[in-house]
């Protein structure tokens, strides 16, 4: 009608009805156009009968707007309302949303099947939150405490990406230090108490100690007694490059703490008197000379036999070098 508002048909209110339910077809509106024909029919003949203030058109506009315009846009309202839930997070626009939807539906928003649909709308654990504490009773109580949940929610996991961030940082850090071997395993966030044990008491580092190699399973074990002992330099350079005993050639130990060290046993007989014959009687002269204890060491080596010297000797070099002593 727009497009003839100055013709003389869009001038007089009747023929602008009646030309605008001639456009008007299908099964829905045919009765309802039916009945304004006839409306039409009756002002024409009696124009008081229409009401305060309007003409035919202004009527007619008026009656098409409640019959189909204002139904199909609240049965749309009402159905956008049953399917609205809220995404991405933002409460917010669900809450203006529903109202909106609520107001084209025409429907109180306090009715308890609303505050049903509001609830349907809001993730499952917004709507526990929401009824934890206080339980909403109305739509305003309900909008409110949906907000501040959603701010709750929203700063709780703020938190955890910085927490998060921070243990990530902590681990690279860690893994950075013990490969340059600057900080301890617990990396530079280890809260440190006291005195620890990597610090001796003038608060200075302790070296670290010096570890052998673990025991290899597959290490050759050997039954000759001999055979064990790192006797030639060759033999103890090898043996210090693998980690080996001295003693009996196994690993995980040192030779002092050899479970099969017979050295030192054997140093022993010799120091055992029942091993060795009785001295005859000393003269004088004699006793002046063996009160040197290194005499008497010396006198005592010269009896022993050759094999027992050379155990001897063998056992104090392997005692020197244990006692970090090298030989010149």
């Amino acid at each position: 009608m727009m497009m003839n508002r100055r013709s003389t048909i869009a001038r007089d209110p009747l023929s602008k009805s009646a030309y605008f339910l001639s456009l008007i077809g299908g099964s829905k509106a045919e009765g309802w156009a039916e009945c304004q024909y006839a409306w039409l029919d009756e002002i024409e003949g009696d124009p008081y009968s229409l009401p305060h203030g309007m003409n035919a058109w202004q009527a007619l506009e008026q009656d098409f707007r409640t019959s189909f315009i204002d139904y199909a846009v609240h049965e749309k309202a009402h159905e956008q309302l049953r399917a609205l839930t809220m995404k991405d997070g933002n409460v917010d626009q669900f809450i203006a949303d529903f109202e909106f939807l609520a107001y084209r539906a025409q429907v109180d928003t306090d009715d308890p099947t609303v505050l049903h649909l509001f609830k349907m709308g809001i993730p499952i654990r917004l709507m526990e939150a929401c009824v934890a504490h206080r339980p909403p009773t109305n739509f305003e109580q309900w909008t409110k405490a949906a907000q501040q949940q959603q701010r709750n929610w929203i700063i709780v996991q703020g938190v955890k990406a910085q927490h998060a961030a921070l243990r990530g940082a902590a681990s690279s850090t860690t893994t950075g230090s013990q490969s340059r071997g600057n900080t301890g395993p617990r990396g530079q966030f280890y809260w440190r108490c006291g005195n620890s044990n990597q610090t001796n008491q003038q608060g200075g580092a302790r070296p670290p100690r010096a570890q052998l190699p673990p025991a290899d399973p597959n290490a050759m074990d050997t039954s000759a007694g001999a055979a064990w002992k790192a006797t030639t330099e060759e033999e103890k350079k090898l043996y210090r490059e693998k980690g080996r005993c001295f003693e009996c050639g196994k690993q995980g130990h040192l030779a002092r703490t050899c479970p099969n060290k017979k050295a030192k046993a054997r140093v022993g007989r010799v120091d055992d008197a029942s091993e060795i014959a009785p001295e005859p009687e000393k003269t004088n002269s004699q006793e002046s000379n063996t009160a040197n204890p290194m005499t008497q060491l010396t006198a005592r080596f010269m009896k022993l036999t050759d094999d027992e010297r050379a155990e001897l000797v063998r056992a104090m070099r392997m005692a020197g070098e244990e006692m970090g002593f090298q030989e010149a």
